[in-house]
């Protein structure tokens, strides 16, 4: 016995009216549509989050050579720092001993320059025995043939560059040779030249 479907396409149910009205055929093309557009969909995702995890690791791997090199310049930094820190401590200890040399400098006398002076204020007829130069105080004691002499010698050392303050110490007279004479003795203090 054969059957024979009475039933209009339209209103049939279930497969058989899917497969005969080509609704079957629609769903499966729109679901590999679907299918097809979800995998493109999903692969370029895949291929962005690949690029994305490459470029995280490119950017890990300068952020960690970036991390090394701030760590060696912030070691250059302190070794430079330290050493700048020294040499600012050996610029002040220089800076005291120059302090130091400039002091001993200005206080320096030239000595052959001191005695040739002393030497030029000696007047005629007056005559040196002993003399004595010291910073703090500087005597001179010898002799002359009048008061005038020794007036002149003490003139003579206090109009100098390098004698201030000559006065008497004491005088007495005395005999050389059947001659008077005056023996003195002179105070006078040094006066500090530049060296």
């Amino acid at each position: 016995m054969n059957r024979i479907n009475l039933i209009p396409p339209e209103f049939a149910t279930g497969k058989r009216a899917l497969v005969k009205t080509g609704l079957q055929k629609q769903a499966t093309v729109v679901g590999m549509i679907v299918l097809a557009a979800l995998a493109v969909h999903y692969g370029m995702g895949l291929v962005d989050v690949l690029a994305l995890r490459k470029q995280v690791k490119i950017l890990n791997q300068s952020f960690n050579q970036t991390m090394q090199s701030s760590e060696a310049i912030k070691k250059t930094t302190d070794t430079v720092k330290a050493q700048l820190d020294n040499l600012q401590d050996r610029m002040i200890l220089l800076g005291g001993k120059r302090s130091q040399l400039l002091k001993l400098k200005g206080e320096r006398f030239k000595w052959s320059e001191v005695l040739s002076e002393f030497h030029e204020a000696i007047p005629n007829k007056v005559w040196v025995d002993e003399l004595l130069l010291s910073r703090e105080e500087s005597h001179v004691s010898g002799g002359a043939f009048g008061n005038e002499g020794v007036g002149t010698f003490i003139n003579n050392l206090t109009e100098s560059r390098y004698f201030k303050n000559a006065t008497f110490a004491r005088t007495e007279a005395g005999k050389l040779d059947d001659r008077s004479v005056i023996n003195y003795e002179l105070t006078f203090e040094l006066t500090k030249q530049p060296g």
